[in-house]
């Protein structure tokens, strides 16, 4: 028995309407091309998918960066060979699932003809289908759930992943009754601070779920700084400040997920830490309740927000 066959015949014991779709489906989304190592790895349009050398390291290794919680469902984006889902499964307790999201069957049969699957498919829920039914899926398995993305291998279907994400959002408000889970973050100090306070209760007056997230609790050790007459040494080490509790707060927001993160003027939230949080998918936006005509340092923040007003 071949590899597809094996992993088709595995695959209908849990999951047989996927079994035949992928049976029917056509072939050819990647290119597969032996590694240096011997394994099989993959390109597409041009670009490597796994590692041209050791694909099962270089899973291994991406598996150990990603950050996942007890109790969390990981849904994971990016197919190609599946090598980075393996790893992902081997580092997390076999209790945990991995909702695989498959925007595409015929990349997925690739992968089952490649190389045949293991034990670890047990802890995979493949997320199927249109938009709507992967986020319905998706939905459906409980909370809390992290979003993580292989990205050479989910840059190949990014639009559909974002149609994917729009519809588990509308899922997700519709289970909660519209009720988001929503983080906010206030600046140090200042005239936004007194707007923070009031966007945290407008907020929850509508049904939401907010967590204040108060950099301004820091405010004193923040202005001490002020007293050093060194301009040179006060300007720097208010920045590495200023970057520390972006940090406190990225790892904040990291231990419990909101659906969104909202940021008022002049909140610590420093372009890496905003990009960082992107690659985490978080969605985030930015409310600018300063003079944009004449405050313009939201121009180099606004780039690494998903909304802005």
């Amino acid at each position: 028995m071949n590899s597809f066959e094996a992993n088709l015949s595995r695959l209908a014991q849990r999951n047989p309407a996927l079994a035949s779709a992928l049976r029917q489906s056509g072939r050819g989304t990647l290119e597969i091309v032996q590694a240096r190592g011997g394994m099989p790895s993959a390109r597409a349009n041009g670009r490597w998918i796994h590692s041209a050398y050791d694909p099962i390291k270089e899973a291994q290794a991406w598996a150990e960066s990603q950050s996942c919680q007890d109790g969390e469902t990981i849904v994971l984006f990016g197919l190609g060979l599946l090598y980075q889902v393996e790893a992902l499964c081997a580092r997390l307790p076999r209790a945990t699932k991995v909702v695989l999201v498959v925007p595409d069957l015929s990349a997925l049969a690739d992968a089952a003809a490649v190389r045949t699957w293991g034990d670890w498919t047990d802890q995979v829920i493949w997320a199927w289908g249109t938009a709507e039914a992967i986020g319905e899926q998706i939905a459906s398995v409980g909370h809390p759930t992290r979003l993580i993305t292989y990205v050479p291998a989910a840059s190949l279907h990014a639009e559909s992943h974002r149609a994917i994400e729009a519809a588990l959002q509308r899922k997700v408000a519709a289970q909660a009754g519209g009720q988001l889970r929503i983080a906010v973050v206030g600046p140090i100090y200042g005239g936004s601070l007194p707007i923070t306070r009031y966007a945290v209760s407008a907020l929850e007056s509508l049904g939401h779920d907010v967590r204040w997230l108060d950099p301004s609790v820091h405010a004193t050790s923040y202005h001490q700084l002020e007293l050093l007459k060194n301009s040179q040494h006060r300007l720097a080490l208010q920045s590495k400040y200023a970057e520390m509790l972006s940090r406190i707060t990225m790892a904040q927001l990291a231990e419990d997920p909101p659906d969104i993160v909202l940021s008022l003027a002049q909140a610590p939230l420093i372009l890496p830490m905003l990009e960082h949080l992107r690659r985490k998918r978080f969605l985030t936006a930015m409310w600018f309740v300063e003079n944009y005509r004449h405050l313009t340092y939201w121009q180099q923040l606004a780039a690494g927000y998903d909304f802005g007003s």
